[in-house]
């Protein structure tokens, strides 16, 4: 697949998730999982820090979406 491109063989690590386990992982980790084979949903959650001082760029890069306006800041939750 395309994973050869970014990451050597060598550098690739098998996870294996039990039933109810999870991983947490660095954001820029390559990752991919194969085709559930259950008739279970599976569920992923991505959570980033974004630091506070964060603003949407001015201008928006062509491809980024409808979601934010230039100098818009982002929500602080604590």
């Amino acid at each position: 697949g395309d994973v050869e491109r970014y990451c050597s063989r060598e550098k690739e690590a098998l996870l294996e998730c039990e039933p109810g386990e999870s991983w947490l992982v660095h954001n820029w980790t390559i990752h991919c999982s194969g085709t559930n084979p259950t008739e279970g949903s599976r569920r992923g959650l991505s959570v980033n820090y974004i630091d506070s001082r964060t603003r949407v760029l001015d201008p928006k890069p062509p491809r980024a979406g409808d979601l934010g306006k230039p100098g818009q800041t982002f929500e602080v939750l604590f």
